[in-house]
């Protein structure tokens, strides 16, 4: 036998009560055995562990060189007592602590890792999974029983079965102890590996080599059931990387329905913080395996600069993927991204695609289907190799040419499916419109950067399925469309469906790309008559670029179908859904239409560009929430905020929790970077409490974060939004607190979760649509896309915005003009038209009498008011742009005899002329080029007046009914269009909501008669 041969041994010897009798003999058999080995520093070391149901190390490799010293140690030891016994614990426990470098393991440099196990009773805990580690780590067990001892447990530990012995008593000891030692001494690292191929000797990676390894791992509930074999994957993986800042750097991130950073590759720059981190995973949970989420966001996010990726260095880059099953959105285009960036995936999955996961991975060679992850330990060293050996060069040779998905195909459309899922409908019914829409979505040329495809169900109440994002390939969106199944419900609401479309479907946030000018297609279908308005929704989106089209069947209402389209080509009617086959080459051919842009562009006008915001979280660390509940709010908070941040946006995040008081956690200065916000929130701890003083809170808020120390933009007009999440109603006055700091110019959003009700919750909100409601936190990911759409809105200040202190000149130019033509030259017009006279007066007295609006101060717009008409001769002026008073009415009087007056283009044509000489920062209450409203009233028997009212526009997102000359209120309803118009202009508000006019009083008394003398 070769004597010096470099070897690392160590013992691990039963200690419980049942040995107590036997303890000196199995010390005799550990130290004839040490005594046939050749004991040194450079040789055989040796290591000592006792275990019962606790471990206590005796000494580790590292303690002695000098085998007398050694052989005296072992003679000193004591019986550490104790039961049960727990083997298990006790395997695990060497390999995170005694097979290391850091306890003078010399694994790292090929040296052969030998186990003796001494035992005398069956182990209470489980033993196959550290067994298995150890012996794909590279470590050869030995496993010798005494009496009570189960053989078939030492056979599972063992490296291979005829490595376990089993002996009656103590006193047998001696007939084995040869055999051991024999083994131990012959047994080299080629022969090691030749008895067990498949368990291959661990080299650890080289010294000094740059690598940056990421773990993307499934966090959702399917995999939560062995997520510690995920996780002990992981660690045995980094267990032998060279981890440091400069060599190796590790991050993990977890996925479920959304990506989850547990630790960014910068994060930590030593072996064992990476293994700690690793060892405090826990599953997040969740309903969804989006992996294609997660594939684009670690593509976007991990691997780049701020978070600690060295890929611009040309340091390789590898992605090792862990799912549960398959995946429930898209892969093919976050696959390419992946790759794109220059990254080696790795698949390990349970249930999934065999195809899909070669999509994502770097060569077939690195998919590994497995039926469970407690195969996962016999993967280890297929994961290692490629990590360790694979150079930036040759993943790029391996990865090909990744042709990239083009920028622009010249067919981009946006189609949004709006689909009547009634009771009426029924299911044989949505199983028709079901294929339908599959067979139009497949003449479609769909992917991101061509045709994106939303689905949404509507009954009494509206069930999006899909987003126009959620879906990047055309296979996945007919996989969602088969899946679509009936919601039910009654009665039918278009008009409250249509209006959520609008609000939540085409918008940039969404998927929606109808602020960079592609056509968006609305398909409606309907298989009966709705109950409630269409007319107002559908007036907000002939105002926009939407394009609508109508299907219906059944009990449609077909005129609800027109006013819907605004077009009667657009609206097609089938007796049954049997029927819409029929129609599928001519919605085909609707949708490849280029449509014809409107006069006014989108519904919801703000500025372009970049977003920016500064947003601060407060949250409710109370005992409200508790410690679980308060991790998914963090969740929450991190999902909005890595939503809502894109490149190029400039936005702010500060984040505070309390309870009695108030925690600043970091204030909006702190931190420039996506990343480094997204780090920090993960970095927030719970902070307990039984109180929760929710307005002390947004009062510290008002005064220690929206102020310019904290890095405030508020004097330079950036939108200011506090977001507070709570679990409970208040201690103390919140709603005041949420008042206060309105009025500076913060907008309040509130999330109630558990013990709060939706009306405590609006007390704290700016206004409803900021005021949100979940009866658990396990529910607050599914108000994700409605949070995201209203905070998308404020943060472009798309929301009525609070009071600030600058304010904003109004002026306001308005052209009344008429239309009498059904009386002869030198006729009085008043006669024709009785209410007229009196009608105007009250219209000119009510709009010169504005109220201020929100960025006016104290001061209220300035009207001016023009009255003009165009006769045959050519257009009569009444009077000038000024400043009405009751006496300028006679000039208006003064027109009664000059008509007929007439409605004609050259009319319009005459008031646009009329504007251009008014100055030209005011807001222009008519038609065409620079003009901001036109507006028409209705005279007494006038024909065919909803065809006029078709050139109206600037009324806003109001119901527009239609005005007429009799209305008793015309003055109001024309001083509240005129101010939403100036609200709209001047202020950039959309949309003012005004409470419900009163009913008019009741008349007075009739005056006295009076004697009429001559």
């Amino acid at each position: 036998v070769e004597r010096g041969e470099k070897k690392d041994v160590v013992f691990l010897i039963d200690g419980s009560d049942g040995v107590r009798r036997g303890f000196p003999l199995l010390k005799t058999f550990v130290e004839r055995v040490v005594e046939s080995l050749d004991i040194g520093r450079d040789k055989v070391r040796v290591a000592i562990v006792q275990y019962s149901n606790a471990i206590q190390p005796e000494f580790l490799l590292d303690a002695y060189e000098d085998k007398a010293d050694l052989v005296s140690a072992i003679q000193a030891l004591t019986i550490m007592g104790g039961s049960p016994l727990n083997t298990g614990a006790a395997l695990d426990y060497l390999i995170k602590n005694v097979f290391t470098v850091s306890s003078g393991s010399r694994i790292a440099e090929g040296v052969p890792q030998f186990l003796i196990l001494l035992t005398a009773d069956r182990s209470q805990d489980d033993v196959r999974r550290p067994s298995v580690v150890l012996k794909t780590s590279g470590t050869v067990p030995f496993g010798i029983g005494i009496g009570n001892a189960d053989l078939t447990e030492l056979q599972t530990i063992s490296f291979l079965p005829d490595f376990a012995i089993s002996v009656p008593d103590f006193s047998q000891l001696d007939s084995v102890q040869q055999a051991v030692s024999n083994r131990v001494i012959r047994l080299t690292k080629k022969e090691i590996e030749s008895l067990a191929p498949d368990l291959v000797f661990t080299s650890p990676s080289p010294v000094g080599v740059k690598r940056d390894v990421v773990f993307l791992v499934d966090g959702s509930r399917y995999a939560a059931q062995e997520f510690y074999l995920i996780r002990d994957l992981i660690e045995r993986i980094v267990n032998n990387l060279d981890v440091g800042f400069d060599t190796t750097r590790v991050s993990v991130v977890q996925f479920s329905e959304h990506p989850h950073v547990e630790f960014l590759l910068n994060a930590h720059s030593t072996k064992d913080e990476v293994q700690g981190a690793v060892r405090r995973l826990r599953p997040r949970g969740g309903q969804q395996v989006n992996v294609g989420e997660a594939l684009e966001f670690v593509a976007k996010t991990i691997f780049t600069r701020p978070s600690g990726s060295r890929i611009e260095e040309g340091v390789p880059q590898f992605l090792v993927i862990l799912s549960s099953r398959k995946s429930d959105d898209d892969l093919e285009f976050p696959s390419v991204q992946v790759k794109q960036v220059g990254v080696a995936p790795m698949v390990i999955a349970k249930n999934m695609d065999p195809e899909e996961m070669v999509q994502i991975s770097l060569s077939p060679d690195y998919v590994f289907q497995v039926s469970s992850f407690q195969e996962l330990p016999s993967l280890e060293q297929k994961l290692l190799a490629p990590i360790e050996t694979l150079t930036a060069d040759q993943i790029r040779q391996l990865l090909g040419d990744v042709t990239p998905i083009p920028d622009v195909s010249g067919e981009e459309k946006d189609v949004v499916f709006l689909i009547d899922s009634s009771d009426s409908v029924r299911s044989d019914g949505l199983a028709h419109i079901r294929d339908f829409i599959s067979r139009i979505v497949q003449q479609l040329d769909v992917g991101p950067n061509k045709v994106r495809i939303g689905v949404v169900q509507f009954s009494n109440n509206v069930f999006p399925e899909f987003y126009l994002k959620t879906h990047k390939s055309k296979n996945a969106v007919l996989q969602a469309i088969r899946r679509l199944r009936l919601r039910g419900g009654y009665p039918l609401n278009a008009g409250k469906a249509l209006d959520y479309v609008v609000k939540n479907y085409f918008i940039k946030s969404a998927g929606s790309r109808i602020e960079d000018g592609v056509p968006q297609h609305l398909v409606v279908i309907l298989g009966d008559q709705s109950q409630d308005d269409v007319n107002r929704p559908a007036n907000v989106i002939s105002s926009t670029n939407i394009q609508p089209l109508g299907v219906g069947a059944r009990n449609v209402d077909r005129n609800q179908l027109q006013v819907i389209t605004n077009d009667p080509g657009r609206v097609l009617v089938v007796q049954d859904f049997t029927g819409l086959p029929t129609l599928e080459r001519k919605v085909q051919n609707i949708l490849e239409e280029l449509p014809v842009p409107t006069t006014e562009g989108p519904v919801y006008p703000g500025p372009e560009g970049k977003k920016q915001a500064d947003i601060v979280f407060l949250l409710d660390g109370s005992i409200n929430l508790g410690r679980d509940n308060f991790q998914e709010v963090l969740q929450f908070v991190y999902s909005i905020v890595d939503a809502i941040y894109e490149d190029g946006d400039s936005i702010q995040v500060g984040l505070a929790q309390y309870n009695s008081d108030v925690t600043d956690e970091f204030f909006l200065k702190d931190y420039s970077s996506k990343p480094e916000i997204l780090d920090a929130i993960n970095k927030v701890i719970y902070k307990g409490g039984r109180v929760a003083n929710t307005g002390a809170a947004i009062k510290h808020l008002q005064a220690k974060h929206f102020v310019k120390e904290a890095g405030s933009r508020i004097d330079q007009r950036v939108p200011q939004i506090a977001f507070i999440i709570t679990g409970g109603k208040s201690s103390d006055d919140g709603q005041g607190a949420s008042m206060e700091i309105a009025q500076k110019g913060v907008k309040v959003f509130a999330v109630g979760v558990r013990n709060i009700d939706l009306e405590e919750v609006s007390k704290l909100a700016s206004e409803s649509a900021t005021s949100f409601r979940v009866s658990t936190a396990q529910e607050l990911s599914e108000l994700n896309e409605q949070v995201l759409v209203t905070l998308a809105a404020a943060m472009k200040e798309k929301l009525c915005p609070g009071t600030t202190d600058v304010t904003r000149d109004c002026d306001l130019d308005v052209i009344l003009g008429f239309d009498v033509s059904d009386v002869g030259a030198g006729q009085n017009i008043f006669n024709s038209q009785r209410g007229l006279e009196s009608r105007v007066e009250a219209v000119l007295n009510r709009i010169t009498q504005m109220q201020k609006i929100s960025c006016t101060g104290s001061r209220a717009p300035n009207v001016r008011v023009a009255i003009m008409a165009q006769s045959r001769g050519g257009p009569v002026e009444g009077l000038d742009f000024s400043e009405y008073q009751p006496e300028l009415f006679e000039r208006f009087q003064g027109m009664r005899t000059r008509g007929p007056y007439f409605l004609t283009a050259e009319t319009l044509k005459s008031y646009q002329n009329k504007f251009r000489s008014a100055p030209s920062g005011s807001t222009k209450l008519l038609l065409l080029s620079g003009v901001h409203a036109l507006l028409f009233v209705g005279l007494d028997r006038v024909k065919n007046f909803e065809e006029v009212m078709q050139l109206e526009f600037g009324r806003g997102f109001t119901y527009n009914r239609p005005l007429r000359v009799n209305l008793l209120d015309l003055d109001f309803e024309l001083a509240e269009q005129l101010d939403n118009i100036a609200e709209r202009t001047c202020c950039g508000v959309p949309c003012k909501c005004s409470g419900q006019r009163g009913d008019r009083g009741l008349p007075g008394p009739i005056g006295p008669k009076v004697g009429r003398f001559i």
